[in-house]
């Protein structure tokens, strides 16, 4: 769809885009407006994901700033903003129904809450959900290679797929913290949470990818993103 707008500069059709999704926007509010049971999430959610957008709107300013300075780092910036970012919310998801089941079942909306011994623990969720996102990243990098379309040494590879691994850590850490913080104030993360976190990791894969470059410049590696065809 941006792409389209992008070939109409100049045109009506940005104007038109804009009119039919705010035309959009507005009757879908006035839809949820009538249905009671729902009707009061019109006014929640709207503090994160304003936060969300000046986060990402950081994570933008570094992607412009590196994105020409360094061959490859748009191919790796998809897996390091892509997968952290993922690991992370279903982290958050799982946490959040958890800890609503939980809630429900002792009839306490809110607070502190004792995991079972019957449910897999956090920690166990935890190391689960690094063990499958790491292969992931390496798969990745097999392709990148397989393809030729990242010209880089093999230690590079290996510099980048733990810096990414280092990213899954902290996207899990950050969005455990944020959860049960989010929930011990009385706010659903499922609508809190997964906005701020989301931009969080953004910004966060940027960071590292970019450490992980200027490491590898200091290291001596060359890295190079090859022409399709």
């Amino acid at each position: 769809m941006s792409t389209l707008i992008i070939l109409g500069i100049g045109t009506p059709a940005p104007f038109v885009v804009i009119a039919v999704i705010i035309l959009f926007a507005t009757a879908c509010a006035s839809i949820v407006r009538k249905n009671e049971r729902v009707r009061p999430l019109l006014k929640d959610g709207w503090t994160p994901l304003l936060g969300a957008m000046v986060i990402s709107s950081a994570s933008g300013i570094v992607l412009d700033l590196f994105v020409t300075r360094y061959d490859g780092y748009a191919l790796l910036a998809v897996a390091f903003g892509g997968i952290p970012g993922g690991t992370g919310s279903i982290f958050v998801s799982l946490l959040s129904t958890a800890l609503h089941a939980m809630a429900s079942a002792i009839g306490n909306p809110a607070g502190t809450i004792t995991w079972g011994s019957h449910e897999p623990t956090p920690r166990v969720v935890f190391i689960v959900l690094l063990l499958v996102a790491a292969p992931v990243g390496l798969i990745y990098f097999i392709v990148l290679r397989l393809f030729s379309w990242l010209a880089a040494p093999f230690a590079f590879s290996m510099l980048a797929l733990f810096f990414l691994c280092i990213g899954i850590t902290i996207s899990l850490v950050v969005g455990f913290y944020l959860t049960n913080y989010l929930w011990a104030r009385g706010y659903d993360p499922d609508i809190y949470a997964l906005p701020i976190h989301s931009a969080i990791m953004d910004l966060s894969g940027q960071i590292l990818l970019v450490s992980c470059f200027e490491l590898a410049s200091a290291i001596g590696f060359h890295v190079q993103s090859l022409p399709k065809g």
